[in-house]
């Protein structure tokens, strides 16, 4: 079955190329082509694709707005096309991941040859069309009364590490914005995420985080309440109480790699660690986490129903060790919880 694909855009000479390029893609059936948000919502609910490519600088109803209402009223993979999400565009790179697009795609900047994102394309949209996505209004909070059991050692965790890939963005934001500032573990964590894009990450979930986040340095020593991402191109582990930061991609698939990380702070902490894995697709993290739960430490991965792509917490499930399945929205009170804060 081919994957439908609803295009919005309103630049003729794009639109050509969109056609192009869409023709060359076998699996794929273009099911729509609107030249702004509110035709594209026509669209959406009439022919119900399965993958949305949206551009943001549009009459009538742009982009950001087209992606709020869909989301709402008919939620569907978006994946944002356009000038407007350059590596600088801080943003306007996040704005569309707060309001539900799964992933951008910079276009090139005026006068640059479009022909290029083809293969992008290609890759981009066969993530997209495995994506489940779940209407902004909904209401997944339900009531969560963590049990005591099994929670005991609380106060002998010493420290807490966060693994992500397809989704993680939004799914750190979630649960930064909800951890109190009294949160005194450190937190180490790997993201997949493409180049040059760490720095502006690393901002947008500043701006909503009560506890400090920022790139790691090599060598530096671990802080109580304070997040740490490695900067592109190196994988990060713990050294007792220092960070370390690897450029040699080594076996790993993934630099960051987040078993390389899971793997070294079950090294070095053991029954005291605390492991998340969070949304993602393919299954790195999951063996690092077994690690992890045969040590004694606690381990939690997010659930099906919360994650943009259950991959690699599908694995870890599967391969059995996973503590704790959680829905995004409880991570953060788990956390706090683990950590010794009411």
């Amino acid at each position: 079955m081919k994957t439908k694909v609803l295009i919005l855009e309103d630049n003729p000479v794009v639109r050509k190329f969109y056609e192009k390029a869409i023709a060359n893609l076998a699996f794929v059936e273009l099911v729509g082509m609107a030249s702004n948000g509110q035709e594209g919502l026509a669209i959406l609910h009439s022919k119900d694709p399965d993958v949305i490519l949206c551009d943001l600088n549009m009459p009538v109803m742009d982009g950001f707005e087209f992606t709020r209402r869909a989301m709402i009223e008919k939620p569907k993979p978006i994946l944002i096309v356009s000038d407007l999400v350059q590596e600088e565009d801080h943003e306007n790179r996040y704005k569309v991941l707060e309001l539900g697009a799964i992933d951008i795609l910079p276009k090139p900047k005026s006068g640059g040859n479009i022909e290029w994102l083809t293969g992008d394309l290609e890759r981009k949209i066969n993530i997209l069309k495995r994506v489940v996505v779940f209407s902004r209004k909904s209401d997944r909070e339900k009531s969560f009364s963590p049990s005591v059991n099994d929670h005991g050692k609380k106060d002998e965790y010493q420290i807490v590490a966060i693994g992500a890939s397809t989704g993680g963005p939004q799914a750190y934001q979630k649960i930064f914005s909800e951890i109190n500032p009294k949160f005194k573990l450190p937190i180490v964590c790997a993201q997949h995420i493409s180049e040059g894009f760490t720095n502006s990450l690393v901002s947008w979930l500043s701006s909503t985080s009560n506890l400090k986040i920022h790139l790691a340095s090599d060598q530096e020593i671990l802080k109580p309440g304070t997040i740490y991402f490695p900067p592109d191109g190196f994988h990060i582990k713990v050294d007792k109480l220092k960070i370390q930061l690897d450029p040699n991609k080594g076996n790993y698939r993934h630099k960051p790699s987040i078993d390389y990380l899971f793997t070294t702070i079950f090294e070095n902490y053991g029954s005291k660690s605390i492991g998340v894995l969070l949304t993602g697709m393919g299954s790195d993290g999951a063996e690092g986490l077994e690690k992890i739960r045969k040590a004694g430490g606690y381990t939690i991965a997010q659930d099906e129903a919360t994650s943009i792509v259950y991959g690699m917490p599908r694995v870890a499930k599967e391969n059995g060790s996973i503590k704790e399945e959680l829905p995004i929205e409880k991570i953060a009170s788990r956390l706090l919880m683990m950590g010794g804060v009411s």
